[in-house]
């Protein structure tokens, strides 16, 4: 199998790390994934909704759906007890079910709603037009405006709670180093896709940033993120 040349998606060595250790610990995230333990959906809500609809709550999904081709006693190493598809109109997409605790759980929803790359918009700039877009039903106006706000969202956490775990983050240079990493005592440096931690008191970069205190650094951080 071969990429495509001009695939407008990118992304880190960090990011492809962060991804290959999510499939070794959660498995695939990319069809619909139902949690057993507590009965609610990990990933694919809005696949669901699309094809099946919602009401009083819950999804209109009926056993007749699924079609389940494996199930696992004891469960997989991944937490998967069964794995399928759903069946709609004539197709077959791809569902698994999973036995995982809460904290599992969250960490697999969080990670099923993060893209892995990144947009190369030198790529996409060259390969999609805005007849494109258009023709597969996407407005370019909301589309752009959406990522604008994803970017404003990310900015709006980081301004209600600066401790945000460093690992919440998703791009090259995060701005994780706004603060003592996690509380801790370790002064967690980023640049570009190099990520350090100082755990020498006496080093410049620590006292300095130790000596500015939270509400300095969070408003330089703030700047930069501004300035993007």
């Amino acid at each position: 199998m071969r990429p495509y040349l001009t695939n407008p998606r990118s992304i880190s060595d960090r990011a492809l790390r962060r991804l290959r250790d999510s499939l070794a610990d959660l498995g695939d995230l990319g069809g619909v994934v139902f949690d057993q333990n507590s009965g609610q959906i990990v990933g694919g809500h809005m696949r669901l909704r699309s094809m099946f609809g919602e009401s009083a709550g819950e999804f209109n999904v009926q056993d007749a759906d699924i079609e389940l081709i494996a199930e696992y006693d004891p469960p997989t190493a991944q937490g998967t007890i069964a794995e399928g598809f759903l069946r709609w109109r004539g197709g077959r997409y791809s569902f698994r079910k999973v036995r995982w605790d809460e904290a599992t759980f969250r960490r697999a929803n969080f990670v099923a709603n993060q893209p892995a790359g990144d947009w190369d918009w030198s790529t996409f700039a060259n390969t999609i037009s805005i007849t494109d877009l258009t023709a597969w039903g996407i407005d370019p106006s909301a589309w752009l405006a959406q990522l604008n706000t994803d970017a404003g969202a990310m900015q709006n956490m980081i301004e209600a709670d600066i401790n945000i775990p460093f690992d919440v983050f998703t791009g090259e240079g995060d701005g994780g180093g706004s603060l003592f990493a996690n509380k801790g005592d370790n002064l967690r440096v980023v640049v570009g896709p190099l990520i350090f931690d100082i755990k020498d008191k006496g080093h410049k970069l620590y006292r300095t940033a130790n000596n500015l205190g939270e509400t300095v650094i969070r408003s330089a951080i703030l700047k930069v993120l501004n300035a993007l």
